[in-house]
């Protein structure tokens, strides 16, 4: 097992290529969604099994388990809202967790990791979505590094997977001053 951050990270994912938002016709494109929609029924019906299952499984790094993780907890976000804080910021580039190809309407940005957080912010502690606000609003990734145009786009996004009524007045400011930054930003998806 590799934890991440460890400076030990496989970039061999096999079966990420194969994730796409679009329709589900060929069983490449339909394998990964359908075992996501298993593991949040799972979690949702049977928590302990879906604990049981995916222990561990955290520590791996790969996208596609990441993918599923986050999948699976949103079945039971009152239960897991504080460990897939924990999971989101043990690894910057979960924060940033979208698809890499989309068929039809929506903003694929971030778009798993938008998904997830909606869920589970209502329900986290106050310290982990304290933690969470503050990993975003310090959030910065490298392609946004590479063109300044876009600096703060996907911080607008993630921000505004968040639950209005729980954020700080500094993050309600920065949210504010990135949609005007940004007027036709694409919440959808």
């Amino acid at each position: 097992r590799r934890k991440l951050g460890s400076g030990d990270r496989d970039d061999r994912d096999y079966l990420w290529p194969h994730l796409f938002l679009c329709q589900e016709y060929k069983f490449t494109h339909a394998f990964l969604p359908s075992l996501a929609r298993a593991l949040t029924r799972l979690a949702a019906e049977k928590p302990e099994a879906f604990t049981d299952l995916t222990h561990g499984l955290d520590l791996i790094c790969s996208r596609t388990l990441a993918f599923l993780l986050l999948t699976g907890w949103r079945g039971n976000p009152n239960r897991h809202a504080n460990h897939v804080v924990d999971y989101l910021l043990g690894d910057s580039r979960r924060l940033s967790l979208g698809y890499d190809s989309m068929l039809g309407e929506g903003q694929i940005a971030v778009a798993i990791s938008r998904a997830t957080l909606k869920l589970i912010a209502p329900h986290c502690s106050d310290a982990a979505f304290s933690k969470l606000e503050a990993a975003i609003l310090g959030f910065l990734n490298k392609m946004e590094e590479a063109h300044p145009r876009v600096v703060g786009y996907k911080k607008l996004l993630l921000l505004e997977s968040l639950p209005e009524e729980r954020m700080s007045a500094k993050a309600i400011s920065i949210c504010e001053q990135l949609k005007r930054k940004f007027p036709n930003a694409d919440f959808s998806a």
